[in-house]
């Protein structure tokens, strides 16, 4: 799947809710690396660094407040990173009164659907074989007869 641009683990989104079960350094709960990877600056000036998201972050009135457990006061760089930090937290929208869930991104609802999944293999599978045989795919012609031609012209056809 991954060949034809289709990533499964990409198309699921984890949403922290209220972060009781969400590490703040070490689980990847806003873009696609932990923060100890993103900041590791502020990581290392950082006293507590088993702390969850609840214990660090509190939203008031849909405003993210932080505090911190420094072993000094970052500077230089460090206080750019803090200030990215910050602008990331501030743009994400928390789920406060709610658990830990996933949520899958290619339905409009979050929820997971076969048929949705199927219709996205079938893009990519299609748009695959069209780019890499050079050959035009029908889908009025039923799927068996193409996956069949498509392994005829490449010599494998079980036997």
């Amino acid at each position: 799947m991954i060949n034809c641009g289709f990533n499964f683990n990409n198309t699921f989104a984890r949403v922290i809710g209220d972060g009781r079960d969400t590490l703040f350094w070490e689980d990847t709960w806003i873009g696609d690396r932990r923060f100890k990877e993103k900041f590791p600056r502020l990581y290392r000036l950082e006293e507590d660094k088993d702390a969850k998201v609840c214990d660090w972050v509190r939203w008031v009135d849909s405003i993210p407040h932080a505090t911190w457990n420094w072993s000094r006061s970052p500077f230089g760089r460090g206080s750019d990173d803090l200030e990215m930090l910050l602008n990331l937290i501030s743009s994400y929208n928390s789920a406060q009164n709610s658990q830990q869930n996933w949520r899958w991104n290619l339905s409009v609802d979050g929820t997971f659907y076969t048929k949705i999944l199927a219709s996205n293999l079938d893009e990519k599978l299609y748009r695959h074989l069209r780019n890499d045989m050079g050959i035009v795919i029908n889908k009025l012609i039923p799927q068996s007869i193409s996956i069949f031609t498509w392994r005829a012209m490449r010599r494998r056809l079980p036997v």
